[in-house]
């Protein structure tokens, strides 16, 4: 029987030049080498600060620090990969993710965040609303979150976001 290359993972350790270090897990499924997990970390950094989404500090390390060093230090099933990094991070003191998800999806959500020239904020004694512009939220998902009745008395195209976000 095939192995359901889904179900098994890979875990990366790098190390950059100042001594720090950052463990990544990836699917099997993409067999990368070192050398093509860094590239696309890079790749997947350009593509985030191009459609101006969040961008994890590791993505900035590993785009700015030409010296590091990559390795595949584990394989196997998903479930083992994450076992395996909750192990590798603590007891690596210079290790910079100490947050790793100790279940095959528990992971933490990023918090979204929105350009400040795509958003307005409205200041009363009492409250503070929030206006996003209605063609960028809906662009980035966040239909549901509008509220079509509230428009900005600023601009017509931007309308009140009841999710939480943070302007950048």
């Amino acid at each position: 029987m095939k192995k359901d290359l889904r179900e098994s993972g890979d875990l990366f350790k790098i190390t950059y030049s100042d001594g720090a270090t950052s463990y990544h897990r990836a699917n099997h499924k993409h067999n990368y080498s070192p050398e093509s997990f860094v590239k696309n970390l890079i790749s997947t950094y350009k593509g985030r600060i191009k459609k101006q989404q969040y961008v994890h500090e590791t993505l900035i390390r590993v785009f700015n620090d030409k010296d590091l060093i990559c390795e595949k230090i584990f394989s196997g099933s998903i479930q083992d990969v994450i076992d395996y990094k909750v192990q590798a991070v603590a007891n690596d003191d210079n290790a910079i993710d100490k947050f790793v998800s100790r279940t095959m999806y528990g992971h933490k959500k990023a918090q979204r965040t929105v350009p400040k020239n795509k958003s307005k904020i409205l200041k009363s004694k009492d409250a503070e609303i929030l206006y996003v512009d209605k063609y960028w939220a809906k662009n980035h998902g966040l239909n549901k979150y509008l509220l079509v009745d509230s428009i900005c008395p600023l601009n017509s195209n931007y309308l009140e976001v009841t999710c939480n976000l943070e302007r950048i």
